[in-house]
């Protein structure tokens, strides 16, 4: 599952290219005519957050892993669900959506949905939840470094003076080296354990971050 939004930057050959991620991989475009110019490969996951530029040489992306497979739904005796099967309640539009969408994307793409089919389609995003940095300059790419702890689903990271910093569920704040991947911090934000959905921005020299319900902290940046 990929919502992410790409983005444009000047490559290190001076050469204007689309990046673009995906289930697996961080791709490059040629924006003129879509030629895909290079990839670098990434572990399994959702991508949601944007990804991020965190130097010349180097882009942020946000690997969403499931740690665990969901359950099968299924609960009629032959295992399979059918459209029939499928729910009609405006309520349960999730369950509806992601059952359309492994009937349409595994195996026969007939609608139907297995147990087979349901554990090749979470397979593929099963793994350890992490932010990285990947080089992408013309003579080096690959992995510069990945940090597991407090992973954000949503929020696009923001690098500001050579810091990354992210938002998580529960209004848990991380600060780390852009460079090194090292941690600074790590605090809640008092006064807004909440979720949060929207990215995090930077203006007037202060770090301001809005929750689910509205609630707004500005945040003095630093590595402290």
């Amino acid at each position: 599952m990929n919502y992410a939004t790409p983005l444009v930057r000047t490559g290190a050959n001076g050469h204007c290219e689309a990046l673009a991620v995906a289930p697996n991989e961080v791709v490059a475009y040629d924006p003129a005519n879509g030629e895909r110019r290079w990839s670098e490969k990434l572990p399994p996951g959702s991508m949601i957050s944007s990804p991020v530029v965190a130097d010349r040489d180097a882009v942020l992306s946000m690997v969403y892993s499931l740690e665990s497979r969901p359950p099968f739904p299924g609960r009629n005796a032959d295992g399979i669900i059918t459209e029939t099967d499928i729910p009609t309640d405006p309520k349960e539009w999730q369950t509806t959506r992601t059952l359309r969408m492994v009937g349409g994307e595994t195996d026969d793409r007939d609608g139907n949905v297995t147990p087979a089919e349901w554990a090749a389609f979470w397979d593929r995003y099963q793994g350890t939840p992490s932010i990285r940095a990947t080089s992408i300059g013309a003579k080096a790419r690959g992995l510069r470094w990945s940090h597991t702890k407090g992973v954000a689903r949503l929020a696009t990271p923001i690098v500001y003076d050579e810091i990354v910093y992210y938002v998580s569920a529960g209004g848990i704040l991380t600060a780390l080296d852009a460079c090194t991947g090292a941690p600074h911090k790590v605090g809640r934000l008092e006064g807004a354990l909440d979720n949060y959905y929207a990215s995090p921005v930077i203006a007037a020299g202060r770090l301001s971050l809005a929750s689910e319900t509205g609630k707004v902290v500005v945040v003095q940046p630093g590595a402290d």
